[in-house]
């Protein structure tokens, strides 16, 4: 018999102030004029026997790899939880503060950042501090608030758009937690980028922030949302406005209200976690030669954009050949989270649609969450079709650094995650 799951949830303000510079569009001076809705960060703490794990989203467009290891070495220090049993993400919401470091998409607001990890941490004592047994169940449904984006012209180009015949996944995944006293926590996955609001100036949770605060409102409970897949996913919206925003996070939130309804919730699940170093592949440099000669077809007067990420890659480059020491790999810590039945995987980026689906496919666990933008930001991680046709996703990896992704990054996350997510089911 195992003992029981404990679960403690808490949730704190990151809401920044106004003339805070917004994240998610090369837009020059896009700045917060008003506040939509608020910021949060959102933390699940689990614990059963010796095993304490933790799950903190927070409202923003993306945790970088150096802030994920900043924010859990805090919380370990605080909390005596190790770091690699964290699990630290954003919903992507692109209405929220620069917390990323992109070339061409302005600078991170590394003082908000400061400000916020202390506020993070506490969360995660709060936490703590309400740890109750609780009984957990899963379940899941279907539907279209998300679309596939690469939308392909006549001319063959790839362009942001609507593709109706490309991959997305349609499911959603809730995860609920009840106490003697009812509801404590629900989880809510489903993939399609937090955009559906536009560019405007308003600080807000875009869609899943709607979808979030319709489940808190029908439950009585609190609420976190996990990112599903969004590489080539975007919301299915009538209009990118406020009112896109509420029509998409409404219709989640509907499905995940009918699936809340038919859960049935156990007391003796097994909690565990599995934390693994992975090498991920990185393609060849490109040539010192080819670099120079493209460095030299930019414009040095552009500031934001594409030709500005362009332009700072091929100098860094540069730089690395000089350096001389190359690299064939990029070192990352794969946390994985189980309870019951149910798994969660989580990505450094955003992964395009069909390698989470090929992940769900062959998954030992039957409801399997492959999580966006989750323990890192390195940017999309496409499938080798999509590399060889281009677009969007191909370009803005030169935003991130010299290196690229090598070819078969997708059929090495889909076979090193199924790998894992078997030794998790076996231990």
């Amino acid at each position: 018999m195992s003992p029981p799951v404990l679960l403690g949830c808490a949730k704190t303000h990151l809401t920044p102030p106004l003339g805070t510079p917004l994240a998610g569009y090369p837009t020059p001076g896009r700045v917060a004029e008003w506040v939509a809705d608020p910021l949060y960060a959102r933390v699940l703490v689990f614990s059963q026997g010796d095993l304490r794990a933790v799950l903190a989203v927070m409202d923003w467009v993306v945790v970088q790899v150096r802030e994920r290891d900043l924010i859990a070495r805090e919380i370990e220090a605080a909390t005596g939880i190790p770091a690699a049993q964290m699990l630290i993400g954003a919903i992507q919401t692109h209405s929220g503060p620069q917390t990323q470091r992109v070339w061409g998409w302005g600078e991170q607001n590394q003082a908000y950042l400061e400000e916020s990890i202390p506020k993070i941490v506490a969360a995660v004592e709060k936490a703590l501090g309400n740890l109750e047994p609780v009984s957990f169940g899963v379940g899941s449904g279907r539907c279209d608030a998300g679309v596939n984006r690469r939308e392909i012209t006549e001319d063959g180009r790839v362009v942001l758009g609507v593709n109706p015949f490309g991959a997305y996944d349609s499911e959603v995944i809730l995860w609920r937690f009840d106490t003697e006293r009812g509801t404590k926590a629900t989880l809510v996955n489903y993939g399609a980028h937090p955009t559906s609001r536009g560019d405007d100036r308003g600080i807000s949770r875009d869609w899943p922030g709607v979808a979030v605060d319709f489940i808190e409102e029908a439950t009585g409970g609190f609420a976190i949302f996990v990112n599903g897949v969004v590489g080539d996913v975007a919301p299915r919206c009538t209009v990118r406005s406020p009112l896109g925003m509420q029509e998409v996070g409404t219709v989640v939130g509907r499905e995940a209200m009918r699936v809340f309804a038919g859960i049935c919730c156990e007391r003796e699940v097994p909690l565990g976690v599995l934390s693994r170093e992975l090498h991920l592949p990185l393609a060849p440099l490109m040539p010192a030669e080819e670099a120079q000669a493209r460095l030299g077809e930019i414009d040095r007067e552009v500031t934001w954009g594409l030709e500005a990420a362009r332009r700072a890659h091929y100098q860094a480059v540069l730089e690395e050949w000089e350096r001389g020491e190359m690299q064939t790999t990029r070192p990352w810590l794969q946390v994985l989270l189980r309870l019951g039945e149910a798994a969660l995987v989580p990505f450094p980026g955003e992964h395009f649609a069909e390698i989470g689906l090929r992940i769900k496919q062959r998954s030992p666990f039957p409801y399997t969450i492959t999580a966006s933008t989750m323990n890192g930001h390195e940017a999309y991680f496409p499938t080798r079709e999509a590399l060889a046709r281009g677009g969007y996703e191909r370009e803005i990896a030169a935003a991130l650094g010299p290196y690229m992704f090598a070819e078969g990054i997708d059929d090495f996350l889909v076979a090193e995650n199924l790998r894992l997510l078997r030794e998790l089911r076996a231990s």
